[in-house]
């Protein structure tokens, strides 16, 4: 049985092989030069970050919604639902440095005003002076 199943291999290998050389005469072309690339993308190797600690993490959410508190407070004042004097538009806006101790921060903006914020049940908020 095994026998037969390797000649009826060897026959079909056989086979193929006349195809292609009679594609070759018929064609005039020599498939043996021919020459198959693929140019494969492989995705980029994920990103090795190192966990953050609780503690990083908190800051960087503060750190994020002060500055978020700190653009809508400017535009509020642009629009003039909120009266500030020596802010930047929110075109100009730029915070240079967020300090945060416990529930009050400090946003020192570009241009040297500074923007108080305390945090209220969770949420940062700019303290009107």
């Amino acid at each position: 049985m095994r026998h037969a199943a390797v000649v009826a291999a060897v026959a079909v290998a056989v086979a193929v092989v006349l195809v292609l050389v009679v594609a070759e005469e018929e064609a005039g072309e020599d498939m043996s030069t021919v020459t198959v690339t693929e140019s494969v993308a492989a995705p980029p190797p994920p990103a090795e970050t190192a966990p953050r600690a609780p503690a990083e993490e908190r800051e960087s959410e503060d750190v994020a919604q002060i500055e978020q508190a700190v653009a809508l407070y400017v535009e509020a004042v642009e629009l003039g639902e909120i009266r500030a004097e020596g802010l930047p538009t929110t075109d100009e806006l730029s915070i240079r440095a967020v300090r945060v101790r416990g529930d009050h921060a400090t946003a020192e903006l570009a241009g040297g005003t500074s923007v108080s914020l305390r945090r209220v049940e969770g949420r940062w908020q700019v303290e009107r002076r």
